[in-house]
Parts: C-alpha cells; sequence; structure tokens
C-alpha cells in the first residue's frame, strides 16, 4: 500500500473496528472481539496445520535434473517477487502506484503506528534486495517457540498484491497469520528463527519505536490497517456539504489508502463522540459491511465504524488545510486544461461527452456532458446558459501509470520552442498551439530536462471523446511529461500529423506525470 484525495491524500487511512477499549480493528473484518492484531475471525487454520505447503512452487535453475523446490505458503508470500516493485526499464524506477510491499507497525495499546520500512532487513543497505530477511533466512517452522513478547507490538507486512501477514514476536521467533486478497484471516505459522536474526529483529522494532516516540510522529492504527482490496466504496465529503463517491475500479482509491494516513501526535483516545463540528469527512464501505468514517477539522481528526460503540480521537500534528481540497480532488490535478475547440462548416448544434473520471472542474459546467451551437468561426452558444465560449474546457484528477516506450528527452529551456515544432507539426494552429505554450511551458522551463511523450492510444483509453453529430475529423494532441534532472536514454517518438478536413474537432491538454516518481 501506498502513496482518492488530498484529504486523504494527507490523512492516513483506515482500520478495522473494536467494541473494546483494550482491542482495535484491522480491516473491513467483524473485530468487535478481537485484538487490533487480529481483529477478524479466528484463523481459518491454526499453526498445526500449516506444516505442509499450501501453493506454489520454484524450480531450482541451476540444473534441469534437480527436483523442484516447493515452498510453504509463507515462504511465497515473503519473496523478493511479492514485496518489491518492478522498475521502469526505461525510466529506471518503479512508479509511484507501482505496487510493492509495505511494512507497519503498531503500538496496541496507544492505538497508533508507523511506517516500518528496512525493520525486517539485515541492515538498510539490503532493505532494497532482501527487505525480510531477519524473518525469511533463518525461519523454521516450529510448534513450541515459547511465549509472546513486546506483547504491546505487533508488525504488518503487506504484499503486492494485498496479501497480508500480521506477526507477533515470541522468546524464540514469530508468528504469522495470513489474509489473502479481499478475505479474513486464515493461514498461521509459527517460525522459529535463529537467534542472532531474533536478537536484531527485536532490536530493530524497539528503536523504531523509540524513534517515533522522540519525533511524535504517528499514524492513526485503525487507519493504516485498512485495505484496499476490502474497499467498495470511498465518499468524500467537504464541510461545504460538497461530495463525490468512488468505487473500487476508480484509480482514486489507491491514492487514498496511500496518502490518506494524517500524521497525529498523540495517542488515540477512545470517545463516544460520532462526528467533529465543521470537519470534512471521508466514508469507506468494505466488502463484509463494515463502515468506516473519518472526520478531520483543522487540529483533530476521529475514526468511528458501524461496528463499536466508541471511536477513537487524535490530535494531529499539523493543521489540515489541504484535506478538504485533496478530498474532493481539486489539489494539483494532474491532467490540466484539456481544451475543445469546434470548427463546424456551418452552424451546427453539437453534444460533446469526455468518458472520464474524476473531473475536478469544467467550463462551461459539464451536465453529463455540453450542449452547444457550434460556428465555423470557433464560436460556441452553451445552451444551458447561453454564454459564448471558444472552447471548452476541463481538467481532472486520474493518475494514470503512463507507459513511457518512447519520447523525447528535452532541455527545460529548450521547451517552448520543442513544443512549437511539434504541435504546428501534430496539426494545431498557431492560435492553438499559442494557448497551449502559455499554459505548459512556464511549468516545465525551470526543470533540468523533461521527458515529453504525445500519447495516442493511451489517452483515447482514459479520455474517449464523442462529439454528435460526428465531425469529419478529429485532432487530439495531449502531452504527457515527467520532470528530470538528468538526462535518460530513450527511443524517439515518430509522431504522424493529424490531417483537418470538414467539420473538425480539436482537443490538445497534458498531464504532469511526476506523480509517478518515487
Amino acid at each position: 500500500m501506498k502513496r482518492l484525495l488530498a484529504l486523504m491524500l494527507a490523512l492516513s487511512l483506515l482500520a478495522g473496528c473494536t467494541t473494546e477499549p483494550s482491542s482495535a480493528p484491522e480491516e473491513p473484518e467483524n473485530s468487535s472481539s478481537q485484538s487490533s492484531s487480529l481483529p477478524e475471525e479466528e484463523p481459518e487454520s491454526s499453526s498445526e496445520s500449516v506444516s505442509e505447503p499450501q501453493s506454489g512452487t520454484a524450480q531450482n535453475s541451476s540444473t534441469a535434473s534437480q527436483p523442484a523446490v516447493t515452498l510453504a505458503w509463507w515462504q511465497q508470500e515473503l519473496s523478493n517477487e511479492k514485496l518489491i516493485a518492478t522498475p521502469d526499464p526505461v525510466l529506471g524506477f518503479a512508479p509511484c502506484g507501482t505496487p510493492e510491499g509495505s511494512y507497519w507497525i503498531y503500538d496496541d495499546t496507544r492505538k497508533v503506528s508507523w511506517l516500518g520500512n528496512g525493520l525486517f532487513a539485515r541492515s538498510s543497505d539490503t532493505a532494497e534486495t532482501a527487505p525480510v530477511a531477519l524473518i525469511l533466512d533463518s525461519a523454521v517452522e516450529a510448534e513450541d517457540i515459547g511465549q509472546p513478547v513486546m506483547t504491546d507490538t505487533f508488525f504488518e507486512i503487506v504484499g503486492k498484491d494485498d496479501t497480508k501477514l500480521t506477526g507477533r514476536l515470541y522468546e524464540q521467533g514469530v508468528e504469522l497469520t495470513r489474509s489473502l486478497p479481499g478475505q479474513g484471516y486464515g493461514d498461521s505459522v509459527k517460525l522459529k528463527l535463529s537467534d542472532s536474526d531474533l536478537t536484531t529483529l527485536r532490536n530493530n522494532l524497539t528503536q523504531s519505536e523509540a524513534d517515533s516516540d522522540e519525533r511524535s510522529a504517528y499514524r492513526p492504527a485503525w487507519l493504516t490497517m485498512m485495505r484496499e482490496s476490502r474497499t467498495e466504496t470511498i465518499t468524500f465529503r467537504a464541510a461545504t456539504g460538497e461530495e463525490c463517491t468512488f468505487d473500487s475500479s476508480d484509480p482514486w482509491p489507491y491514492y487514498v489508502y496511500d496518502e490518506v494516513p494524517l500524521t497525529v501526535s498523540s495517542a488515540g483516545t477512545f470517545t463516544d463522540k460520532t462526528s467533529l463540528p465543521d470537519s470534512s469527512q471521508v466514508t469507506v464501505t468494505f466488502n463484509n459491511g463494515l463502515v468506516y468514517n473519518i472526520y478531520a477539522t483543522e487540529t483533530q481528526l476521529l475514526v468511528t465504524t458501524n461496528d463499536t460503540e466508541q471511536g477513537l480521537l487524535y490530535t494531529l500534528r499539523s493543521g489540515n488545510s489541504v484535506y478538504e481540497k485533496t478530498a474532493m480532488g481539486h489539489l494539483n490535478p494532474p491532467t490540466g486544461k484539456p481544451v475543445i475547440y469546434l470548427y463546424p462548416e456551418e452552424v451546427t448544434d453539437c453534444t460533446v461527452t469526455v468518458d472520464y473520471s474524476p473531473f475536478t472542474y469544467t467550463y462551461p459546467t459539464y451536465n453529463d456532458g455540453w450542449e452547444v451551437t457550434a460556428y465555423p468561426d470557433g464560436r460556441l452558444i452553451n445552451k444551458a446558459d447561453g454564454t459564448e465560449h471558444y472552447y471548452l474546457f476541463w481538467e481532472g484528477g486520474a493518475r494514470p501509470l503512463w507507459n513511457f516506450e518512447s519520447g523525447f528527452v528535452v532541455k527545460g529551456s529548450d521547451t517552448e520552442s520543442f513544443l512549437r515544432e511539434k504541435l504546428a507539426y501534430l496539426g494545431l494552429t498557431p492560435r492553438e498551439y499559442n494557448d497551449f505554450i502559455t499554459y505548459w511551458v512556464p511549468k516545465m522551463q525551470n526543470s533540468p530536462y523533461n521527458l515529453i511523450m504525445f500519447a495516442e492510444e493511451q489517452y483515447e483509453e482514459l479520455a474517449p471523446l464523442t462529439v454528435t453529430p460526428e465531425p469529419d475529423s478529429v485532432v487530439r494532441v495531449h502531452m504527457v511529461y515527467l520532470p528530470l534532472d538528468e538526462p535518460i536514454e530513450i527511443p524517439e517518438q515518430e509522431l504522424t500529423p493529424m490531417e483537418r478536413t470538414g467539420f473538425t474537432v480539436v482537443e490538445w491538454g497534458g498531464t504532469d506525470a511526476s506523480y509517478m516518481m518515487r
């Protein structure tokens, strides 16, 4: 889990729930009677029942004659393939949003959590190549690993596919319990570790808690326990009453789960409060019927669930002024100023629709489409209110992972001349490409370099455009760019000019894809 709205984008997102102050929820599972580390149901299989491998095999490639090696389920879930993000072969890094493992540590008493990146590796130098070596390397299944230790602390290792392993420390090792994507707890196993690995792991956990205490910077535990794979809908409500809802098919939920956990400066306090006055709100509905509500003001954060009578109240570390903007998708929308021009050969009544979500702003207002009267000189009369325009404007908050198979690496100082040449070549008129340049160049010229591509099929899939009556020609130019500190090698993109004949529709726009960078 990593970084749908800065409301959320600043927030830390939810977890499960609990009816007793001594327990806390985890994820969308009925957790009212469970410990926050295992807030769902009892494991479907005990540690004694997991000595046999569950699924999957790994082939030893050293010799064809060697037999296949069967891995236990916990070995598979802790493998690099399940935890390490795959770098983009062109960009050289894993774009933000690329699935990768995440690591969380929880204080079950104070109901706070903090990131545990690197805690399960042998050192910070090996965290990226062997993120869970301290557990995986010396682990042997064992029925008896002594008694639990550090009983107020537990951890979670979450795989790229949202499989979650919840773990607790014992005198001689760890116990792991697995929750598959979209499901509750199931397999459980006790693992005996070598003395050196166990000592290092315990020291890491103790030190991480001390560091978090010193900084007094935590995340709300119920929020960071939430899981994207169990989400059905997320609804954001501004303090003003503005509201938008997204389902699990929308790209926004990733950004909610990645960014929503706000940093808090205090332990969670159980409270009978059911809301906060003048707050922004996020409601998350899960696939097992649980509903979580997050309320945020400038100074406080309240998390409630529909299966507990009490909520958890936190003090925010700093002001939350961006929460509302983020929640509603208005914070730095990456897809900026796509504008649509209509040039009919005679005065024509037209309907224009863009199949895209979420819009963050449209002008004139997009009412399931625009109904306009278009003139040959480009003037548009909006039928809804009679206002005159010379283009239709929209911007949006979707953050797809663009595929940069080819493109252009351009010095920031050369961006203006580059765009003037390429946009004219693609078919924009001086008036159109000058509008483009004056909007985008100020955002790009100060980067040492920019990786630029003109999206074609990818953009058509992201934002299909329909104009009725059907035009004779359509020119859509959508630039996607990444700011770079240094130039990179990439095949140059082959561009094809677009002809303008008869009734012509033109659209230009762009996306700042810097959200893809880690």
